[in-house]
């Protein structure tokens, strides 16, 4: 992502949260927030993203305090904490490019559901937007209740005005199948069940089709 980009999300994250504790107005920030540098300014947007309960107050310590590479001080306890937030998101983001499934509802839509413990539907829905390009997509964060609808690599805030489309015939026939081929790979006798859970996390769950559809027919 250019820096132009990162710099006008984080602006728009500011101005839609901004809050009592700031001690300057939001533009003041955003004139501080264009003097960083790629990498930092990528580390700021992975850590807003993280929504942290504090978040405004150590942005606001960090851009008050910044010094050319304030953000390498790893002793300073608010900087390790930015640093660890942003890590965190960064590998949820990566992890639901990958475990993110979309079903075929009616509409010719391709929409998928996930609660991620981020607000992290933007760069994921950019990732997918790309990716599925020529597909009308829908992704929606069931925990914040924010729908986003990608198409043709661009992507739009959306509003749900009523119930998601039931999914398609087809769907509930390639799902049925896919599910038939998951459980023929696997080996019974090789199930480990912990290290299962390490990779696809119960949190995760109710966005991979191969554990919805199994607990909906328990």
């Amino acid at each position: 992502m250019k820096e132009l980009e990162l710099i006008e999300n984080i602006k728009t994250t500011f101005k839609l949260n901004q809050m009592t504790i700031f001690s300057y107005d939001t533009e003041d920030y955003v004139e501080k927030i264009k003097r960083l540098d790629s990498a930092t300014l990528k580390t700021i947007y992975l850590f807003i993203m993280s929504e942290d309960k504090d978040l405004f107050s150590d942005l606001s310590y960090f851009l008050d305090t910044f010094r050319g590479n304030s953000l390498e001080n790893y002793f300073d306890p608010i900087i390790q904490k930015i640093h660890n937030k942003a890590k965190r998101v960064r590998r949820e983001i990566h992890r639901m490019k990958g475990l993110l499934r979309f079903r075929e509802i009616e509409g010719g839509y391709l929409y998928a559901q996930f609660c991620p413990e981020n607000n992290i539907i933007l760069p994921v829905a950019n990732h997918f937007s790309n990716r599925l390009k020529k597909e009308k997509v829908l992704i929606h964060d069931l925990k914040r209740n924010i729908l986003v609808f990608c198409y043709n690599g661009r992507v739009y805030p959306a509003k749900i005005e009523s119930k998601i489309p039931s999914i398609t015939q087809n769907e509930k026939i390639f799902s049925k199948l896919w599910l038939q081929y998951f459980d023929k790979i696997s080996i019974k006798e090789r199930m480990n069940l912990k290290v299962q859970k390490q990779k696809v996390p119960l949190k995760y769950r109710n966005s991979v089709i191969e554990f919805i559809e199994s607990r909906n027919n328990n």
